[in-house]
């Protein structure tokens, strides 16, 4: 389950022109609503708390999980 989510936060960050270390960028409120079309509530929560992390805390998440 955690490697699935780490994924999946992976591929939401994967190509996303612009985006910056908050992973806000020009597409965020576009992703944003074509993430809780296809996620659960709880995904979207954990995704939202994982963007707003910091570069070194993300690695760190990754690494825990992975």
């Amino acid at each position: 389950m955690n490697s699935e989510i780490v994924s999946r936060l992976e591929q939401s960050l994967q190509g996303l022109p612009g985006v910056q270390e908050n992973g806000a960028g020009p597409l965020a409120s576009t992703s944003e609503t074509q993430l809780k079309a296809e996620l659960s509530s709880d995904e979207v929560q954990v995704l939202k708390a994982y963007r707003r992390l910091s570069a070194s805390k993300r690695r760190s998440l990754r690494d825990l999980l992975g």
